[in-house]
């Protein structure tokens, strides 16, 4: 497999919409009322942390770039073993979602002794969230 021709074949569009989730699936994922208040919580967090838009800023453009880097990757990924399909590209997604995003939450906040719940909220999150990226990918594809 040549990397090259690889991300030569990238769908542009496909690769946007994917980054595009999420932030479609975090807005909901850590709203107030769903994760958010928690979330905030176990991290000592306070509400008026979102509130300033210069902090906040930084870490959107942070997000997007390392979504847009994940939606890209995953895409060569799924094109080079073959994975096309909503279905197949959810599954790809779960195990990339549980063997490389959850399992790093398990083991960076296991050693830095954070809540097993913050693991549980961050890591199902990043599982969805790759589902959700294979999906769209892999419809694509």
């Amino acid at each position: 497999m040549e990397w090259s021709d690889q991300l030569s074949d990238v769908n542009v569009w496909a690769v946007l919409l994917a980054t595009a989730s999420t932030f479609a699936l975090g807005s909901v994922w850590y709203a107030w009322g769903v994760f958010g208040k928690t979330w905030a919580g176990l991290n000592g967090l306070k509400k008026a942390d979102f509130d300033k838009p210069d902090n906040m800023a930084k870490t959107f453009i942070g997000m997007g770039v390392g979504s847009l880097l994940a939606a890209s990757i995953m895409f060569m990924l799924m094109n080079a073993t073959n994975t096309e399909g909503l279905v197949d590209g959810v599954i790809f997604g779960f195990l990339l979602g549980l063997a490389f995003r959850f399992t790093t939450h398990v083991m960076h906040n296991g050693f830095a002794k954070r809540s097993e719940e913050l693991t549980r909220i961050d890591g199902f999150h990043d599982i969805l969230q790759m589902m959700i990226m294979g999906a769209i990918l892999g419809l694509f594809l």
